[in-house]
This record gives C-alpha cells, structure tokens and sequence, in this order.
C-alpha cells in the first residue's frame, strides 16, 4: 500500500483512478493495434542464390506480404523446393488458416512438415490435399507422396 501510495502522490485517489484507466486504455489500443497488424513473414537468408533466384524470391516475398492465400502458397512452395523449409511451414501455416481447403497448400505444407521431420502431421495434411485434389490432380499428388 505504501508504494501505491506513493506513487500517486500521497494517497490522492482520483490521480491513483485516473492513472489505472488511462494504462488500461494504452494497453487495449496496444492490444488493438497490434492484432490488426498481420504478423511480418519470416525471410530466409537469400545471399547464397544466384541473383536471378534471389531477385525472384524477393517478388514473390513482395507479393506475399498481402497475406493472399495463392501468394502465400506460391511463396511457400519456393521455400520449400529452395530448403528454406522453416520459413515454408510459417508461411504454409498461414495460407491454410486463410484458405483451409486448397489442396496445393495442404500439400506443400506437408512436404516443408516432412522435412522438418514432422512426419505424422506431414502425413495428415497429404491425405487432406489427397482429399481435396480434383480427380485430374490426384496422379500427380500421389507420384509425389
């Protein structure tokens, strides 16, 4: 109670009330604020491509930063194919909590999951792309699983 005490300036009850409101009300526009802003997209550490798959990257890097679930998977896929397999799971992630039934997502998630040796959840999401795929995609998903 002392330091409570204080710290308003002696007990004074309306600085202490008006003090406690306006931290709360810093703390919700904080929170607000914070939640509008989609989370920054993780980049991998590209100086070792040549510079056309660099340059290509950081496009599709560009175009991602919409958080459009095809930029997304399209960015997801080249991470994965490239090795950058954490960066893939992030972003593959993300495209399937916007557009849970693409079946190319599902599938290139499961392939960054695999690599990362998440092996049965990289197993739930092929059969989920398995499931979603059109009849005229499922040859080439199952040659790939």
């Amino acid at each position: 109670m002392w330091l409570y005490t204080s710290a308003v300036g002696g007990g004074d009850v309306k600085s202490a009330t008006f003090l406690l409101i306006a931290i709360g009300v810093a703390a919700v526009i904080g929170i607000v604020v914070l939640r509008r802003q989609p989370n920054a997209l993780p980049k991998p550490d590209l100086s070792e491509l040549p510079p056309a798959s660099r340059n290509e990257i950081e496009q599709l890097e560009k175009l991602a930063e919409s958080h459009e679930p095809k930029d997304l998977t399209e960015l997801g896929k080249v991470y994965t194919i490239f090795g950058y397999y954490p960066e893939a799971e992030f972003v593959l992630r993300r495209a399937a909590q916007n557009d849970a039934e693409h079946y190319d997502t599902l599938f290139w998630w499961g392939a960054a999951l695999d690599r990362l040796g998440d092996t049965a959840v990289a197993r739930e999401k092929f059969i989920s792309a398995l499931d979603l795929a059109p009849s005229k995609e499922l040859g080439s998903l199952h040659a790939c699983i």
